[in-house]
C-alpha cells in the first residue's frame, strides 16, 4: 500500500460545489477508474481521501490536490491515465506525485482577484484601502468569538496590476489549520463603502504554501 497525490483544478461554476459535495463527487468518480483504493475499516468503509486544505465557497482552485492510498502496483502514470479519463471541463486531473510534506505543514496560500471591468472610482478606492496603514475586520472563530484583525499585518506579497480596463491583484494570506484568513474576508474589508460587491470579483487560489515562498508538494 502506497500513499498517491492527486493534483486538479476546480474552475468555473464547479467553485459554488462546498467541500463536503467535492469529496462525495471524487469519492464518485474514482470508483469509475477501476484503481484498487483502501478504505477505511468499520461499519461504514469510505474511501480513504486527505485533502491538503478545503477550498472556500466562490473561489477557484488552479493547484489543489487530495491524497489517496493506492493497494495495487500501478505506476504514477498509470493512474495519471486513469484519472484523465473521468476529468470534466471544470474539474480537471492535472497530475500524480508521491506526497513530500503533510498538510498540516500549510501555512499560506496565494490568490489573485480580478475585476472585470473595473471602473476608476473602485480602482482609486482599493487603491486608498491598500496604502493606509491600517485595514480592520471583525473575524469570528468556529465558536462564535469575534476577533478585531488589523490585516495589513496578515496580507503579503501584494502586486497590482491595473494596466488595462481590468483591475488584478495578487497576493498571500496565511492559511491552514493554526491561521487562516478567507479572501472573501480580505476582500468584503477592502471594498467596505466603495458600493462594490464581492460577487462582481473573480477570485482563485494559485497555490498551496509551507511558507512565503515554498510550495506545498
Amino acid at each position: 500500500m502506497r500513499a498517491v497525490r492527486i493534483w486538479f483544478t476546480k474552475t468555473g461554476s464547479a467553485k459554488f460545489i462546498s467541500h463536503l459535495d467535492l469529496m462525495r463527487y471524487m469519492t464518485r468518480e474514482l470508483r469509475k477508474t477501476g484503481l484498487d483504493i483502501y478504505y477505511t475499516q468499520g461499519y461504514n468503509p469510505r474511501m480513504h481521501m486527505v485533502f491538503a486544505l478545503s477550498l472556500p465557497l466562490g473561489v477557484q482552485g488552479l493547484n489543489e490536490c487530495f491524497d489517496i492510498k493506492l493497494l495495487g502496483s500501478e505506476t504514477n502514470e498509470q493512474v495519471s491515465a486513469c484519472l484523465k479519463s473521468i476529468s470534466s471541463s471544470e474539474i480537471v486531473f492535472t497530475g500524480i506525485s508521491d506526497p513530500v510534506h503533510y498538510p498540516a505543514e500549510i501555512k499560506y496560500a496565494q490568490y489573485s482577484v480580478q475585476f472585470s471591468p473595473c471602473k476608476e472610482e473602485l480602482k482609486n478606492h482599493i487603491m486608498s484601502a491598500l496604502t493606509a496603514q491600517s485595514l480592520f475586520c471583525v473575524k469570528k472563530n468556529k465558536k462564535g468569538f469575534e476577533k478585531q484583525l488589523n490585516l495589513t499585518e496578515y496580507v503579503s506579497n501584494l502586486s497590482i496590476d491595473d494596466s488595462g480596463q481590468d483591475f488584478l491583484l495578487s497576493f498571500i494570506l496565511p492559511a491552514g489549520n493554526i491561521d487562516n484568513i478567507n479572501p472573501f474576508l480580505f476582500l468584503e474589508t477592502l471594498l467596505k463603502g466603495s458600493g462594490q460587491n464581492i460577487s462582481s470579483a473573480n477570485v482563485v487560489r494559485k497555490r498551496l504554501l509551507i511558507d512565503k515562498i515554498k510550495n506545498y508538494t
